[in-house]
């Protein structure tokens, strides 16, 4: 599970996706992994299999915390990828009441409510987003996130258009 993460983050999805499945198939109930494998499912564009993923993790662990906030995070994705914005922004919303400084979640308010022209969430967002994170930039989600291809695009447009800066 771990290696699937760091594929993750290094943008290397279906390796990503092939390490969680396998995590799945030594152990099936294994809820984190299910969720983890949301991610690499939601970014790559197979938003349903993503949010599939993320509620059979939560059925499989109800209440917890950290399967939560990885389905929150999944679905957030998944809704953005598929280009249901508010979706995306009420998904992001649960995650900030599971983790109020989930800077994930505001960047993906930010990204979502630009999109569907929400630009008054979009910048409040963006100012809360900047108290907690005063280094946040395009260059900074470029480095530190797994998002990639046409769904990287569309989210940074969202980002440029609430007008976070490139550096």
């Amino acid at each position: 599970m771990t290696h699937g993460m760091v594929l993750f983050r290094m943008r290397r999805n279906s390796e990503a996706a092939r390490a969680h499945r396998r995590a799945l198939e030594l152990n099936p109930n294994f809820a984190l992994a299910h969720v983890l494998l949301g991610l690499p499912l939601a970014v790559e564009g197979m938003h349903e299999d993503a949010i599939k993923s993320a509620e059979h993790a939560m059925r499989l662990s109800p209440g917890d915390r950290l399967v939560e906030v990885y389905a929150a995070h999944v679905l957030k994705l998944a809704h953005f990828t598929a280009g249901n914005y508010a979706k995306a922004v009420a998904s992001a919303q649960d995650a900030l009441e599971i983790y109020p400084e989930s800077h994930w979640a505001y960047e993906c308010i930010v990204a979502a409510a630009a999109m569907q022209g929400n630009m008054g969430l979009a910048v409040e967002t963006l100012k809360i987003l900047l108290l907690l994170q005063p280094d946040f930039s395009i260059t900074w989600v470029l480095q530190n996130s797994g998002i990639s291809g046409e769904m990287r695009e569309r989210y940074f447009e969202g980002l440029r258009k609430a007008g976070v800066p490139e550096e």
